[in-house]
C-alpha cells in the first residue's frame, strides 16, 4: 500500500473517527446538558412556588455565565413569563464562529414540578461550544495555543465560581438565619395565640365535621381534669359532658354554616346546680369543616338575675303589703277589741253587777245564761276568735316588713354563737298540730374558725333561720324522709367580705319551678290554711334588705335544698 493510499485510508478512519467523536461526544453532551437543566429545574422549585424571584435571578445568572447560555427563562403553566436571564454576550472568536454557524444554539425545555405537580417551565439557548474540541482532535498543534490558553481562562473561570459559590454560600447563611427567625417568631405567634386561648375563662374546644375534638384549652382541661393530648381524636360527647346528646346540634351548625346557642341550660356537677351558655362557630373558610364550641359558665349571671328579678318583686310588693296591712289592722283592732271585752264579761267577770242587772231585767239570772253559753260553746268560739286575731296580726306585722327599713339596733355578733342559740330555739320547737319534732332531725356542723363578727340584728337573723330550718324540718318529716339531717356550714369569702352560711338538708328537694318561686310572697306547697307563704319572703327581705345581703336557693327533686346567706361583715 503505497503512501497516498495509507494517507488515504489515514485521513477516511481519521474522518471517520472524527465522525463518530463528534457524534458521539455531541449525543453525550446533549445528555450532561439535559441533567443540568433537570438540577436547575429542582433548585429553582421552592423559590418558583413561594413566587419568591431573587433566588432564581441570583442562580440562573451564575448558571447562564458558568454553561454557556444565550437565554434562560421561566414561564407558568399559561405560557406567561416569570423571569428572563440573558448570558453573556459572545465576543472574539466566539462570535465569529457563531456568525459562521460553527456554535448551534439548541433550545431546551423542561417542566418545574412541586409535590409531583407541574407548576412551571424552565426554558434555556444552549451554545453549543464543541467546535473547539473538535478543533483540539483535528489539529491538535493548531489549537495547543487555545487549549493552554482556556487552560488558564478556566483556572481563572474557577476562582470567580469559588468567589460566587462562596458568596451565594453567605446569603444563603443569612437565607436560613432569616428563614429561622421567621419560624421562630411564627413559633412565639403560635404560642402567644395559645396563651390566649388558654387564658380565657370560657371552656374552647375544635372538633371536626363527625365530633371529634381538634382543640383543646386549658379552661376545658381544668373542668374535665381531661388533657389536650388525652381528649384530641376523641368524640367530644365523651370527653365533655355538656355536648352529651349534641353531636346533630355542632353538625346542624356546620352544615347551615350558621352560629348556634343556647342558654342558661342546666346541668347538676358535684351535687349542685349549675348553667351554661353553649355557642356552636362553624369553620367556614379554606374548605375546612369544623366548629369552634365555646362553653361559658354563668350560674352566677342566673343566680343574680333571679335576685334581681326576686329584689324587684319584693319592692313591687312592698306598697301593695303596707296598704292592706293597714287597711286590715282598723277592722282588725276593732274586732280583737270587742272579743276582749266579750271575753271579760262573758268569761272572768261574768258575775259583775252590770251582768247581774242586766239579766235580772231580762227576767233570768247569770247562772243561766252561764249554764246556757258552756252547752252552745260560746268561750270556746271566743277564745278561737282572739287567737285567730292574734294569727292574722302576725300576718299583717310581717306584711309591713315588706314596706319599711328595720329600725332595730345592729350589733355585730359571732355567726357561730348566733347558729347555736337559733338550734336551742328550734329544739323547743313542737307542735302537735303540725306534727313535727325538730328533736329527731340530725345536726351536722361545719364552722369555720375565725370567722369576723358580722353587724346585724341578731333577733331578725334568728328569725330568717329558724324559718329555714323549720321549713326543712317540716319537708323532711313530712315526707318521712329516712334519717332526716341538716348539715350547716359557715365560710369566710375573704374576697368579697361576706360571711357565708349554708344550710342543707336531705329532703324531697324542690322541683326548678318551685325553685324560682320560693321567695315569693304568698307563695306556699303547703295545704290552704297550713301556711302563709310569707316566711321565706320574709326572710329573704331581712337579709337583702335589711341587712345588704345575698339569699339564694338550690334544689333539685329527690335530693334536699340548700339555702345560701351571705351577709357582709364591713358596711
Amino acid at each position: 500500500m503505497n503512501n497516498k493510499r495509507v494517507a488515504l485510508l489515514l485521513m477516511l478512519f481519521t474522518i471517520l473517527g472524527f465522525s463518530l467523536f463528534i457524534y458521539a461526544y455531541n449525543h453525550y453532551k446533549l445528555q450532561w446538558q439535559e441533567k443540568e437543566m433537570e438540577r436547575h429545574a429542582i433548585v429553582i422549585e421552592e423559590d418558583y412556588w413561594a413566587l419568591d424571584i431573587q433566588g432564581p435571578v441570583k442562580y440562573l445568572t451564575l448558571v447562564s455565565e458558568r454553561e454557556s447560555y444565550a437565554n434562560i427563562s421561566i414561564f407558568g403553566l399559561n405560557g406567561e413569563e416569570f423571569l428572563s436571564i440573558n448570558g453573556p454576550a459572545l465576543i472574539g472568536l466566539d462570535l465569529i464562529l457563531f456568525d459562521m454557524g460553527l456554535i448551534p444554539q439548541t433550545h431546551m425545555n423542561f417542566d418545574i414540578n412541586h409535590n409531583n405537580e407541574t407548576i412551571g417551565h424552565l426554558s434555556a439557548e444552549y451554545l453549543n461550544k464543541n467546535i473547539y474540541i473538535y478543533f483540539f482532535v483535528f489539529i491538535f498543534c493548531v489549537l495547543l495555543y487555545f487549549v493552554i490558553y482556556l487552560f488558564f481562562k478556566t483556572i481563572q473561570s474557577k476562582h470567580l465560581l469559588e468567589k460566587r459559590v462562596k458568596m451565594r454560600t453567605i446569603e444563603l447563611e443569612d437565607e436560613i438565619e432569616e428563614r429561622i427567625k421567621v419560624e421562630s417568631e411564627l413559633k412565639d405567634a403560635r404560642n402567644y395565640i395559645s396563651n390566649i386561648i388558654d387564658s380565657m375563662p370560657s371552656i374552647l374546644i375544635g372538633v371536626d365535621s363527625s365530633g371529634k375534638v381538634t382543640q383543646w384549652n386549658k379552661t376545658a382541661e381544668l373542668i374535665t381534669t381531661i388533657t389536650p393530648l388525652e381528649a384530641r381524636g376523641k368524640n367530644v360527647e365523651d370527653v365533655l359532658p355538656h355536648m352529651i346528646g349534641r353531636t346533630e346540634y355542632i353538625w346542624s351548625s356546620i352544615k347551615s354554616r350558621e352560629i348556634k346557642q343556647e342558654q342558661k341550660i342546666s346541668q347538676k356537677f358535684n351535687g349542685n346546680m349549675q348553667y351554661f351558655d353553649i355557642t356552636v362557630y362553624p369553620l367556614i373558610k379554606d374548605g375546612v369543616e369544623g366548629a369552634v364550641i365555646r362553653i361559658d359558665d354563668v350560674t352566677s349571671k342566673v343566680r343574680m338575675e333571679e335576685m334581681m328579678i326576686q329584689s324587684e318583686k319584693m319592692l313591687s310588693v312592698g306598697g301593695l303589703a303596707a296598704g292592706m296591712a293597714h287597711e286590715i289592722n282598723n277592722p282588725l283592732g276593732g274586732m280583737m277589741q270587742t272579743a276582749h271585752v266579750m271575753e271579760n264579761r262573758l268569761g272572768k267577770n261574768l258575775k259583775m253587777p252590770a251582768n247581774v242587772k242586766a239579766a235580772e231585767e231580762a227576767g233570768t239570772t247569770m247562772e243561766i245564761i252561764s249554764h246556757f253559753m258552756e252547752s252552745r260553746g260560746i268561750p270556746r268560739m271566743i277564745n278561737s276568735i282572739n287567737e285567730s286575731g292574734k294569727r292574722v296580726a302576725e300576718i299583717i306585722e310581717n306584711m309591713l316588713t315588706f314596706s319599711r327599713k328595720s329600725d332595730g339596733q345592729s350589733a355585730t355578733i359571732s355567726m357561730e354563737i348566733l347558729i347555736e342559740k337559733t338550734l336551742e330555739l328550734a329544739y323547743s320547737d313542737y307542735d302537735l298540730k303540725k306534727q313535727y319534732d325538730f328533736k329527731l332531725v340530725a345536726i351536722v356542723k361545719d364552722f369555720e374558725k375565725d370567722l369576723p363578727e358580722v353587724p346585724c340584728e341578731s333577733a331578725k337573723i334568728q328569725q330568717v333561720l329558724l324559718n329555714i330550718l323549720r321549713n326543712g324540718a317540716q319537708a323532711m318529716q313530712g315526707t318521712y324522709t329516712k334519717n332526716p339531717t341538716f348539715s350547716i356550714t359557715t365560710r369566710n369569702d375573704a374576697k368579697r367580705r361576706m360571711v357565708c352560711i349554708y344550710i342543707k338538708d336531705n329532703g324531697p328537694g324542690m322541683t326548678e319551678a318551685t325553685r324560682k318561686r320560693v321567695f315569693e310572697p304568698f307563695f306556699t306547697t303547703k295545704e290552704v290554711g297550713v301556711g302563709t307563704g310569707l316566711g321565706l319572703s320574709v326572710s329573704y327581705f331581712i337579709i337583702t334588705e335589711n341587712h345588704g345581703g345575698e339569699m339564694e336557693a338550690e334544689s333539685h327533686p329527690g335530693e334536699g335544698a340548700r339555702f345560701i346567706i351571705r351577709l357582709p361583715y364591713r358596711n
